[in-house]
């Protein structure tokens, strides 16, 4: 959010992004581990860890 400015975007702008690709990941982890054939240990050792990490949602 901060080097918003930097890519010549408002913050709502950036919001806006942030939400939406959080949406698409939220919608499609499921499928997409699927398609990689990821086992169900590593999906959900990942999930909200790598992906999503509560830390990278700080605003």
């Amino acid at each position: 959010m901060k080097a918003a400015s930097t890519f010549l975007l408002t913050p709502q702008n950036a919001t806006d992004i942030f939400d939406q690709q959080i949406d698409v990941i939220e919608k499609n982890w499921q499928q997409v581990c699927d398609e990689a054939k990821v086992s169900e240990v590593d999906k959900n050792l990942w999930w909200r860890r790598q992906f999503l990490n509560p830390y990278s949602l700080e605003r």
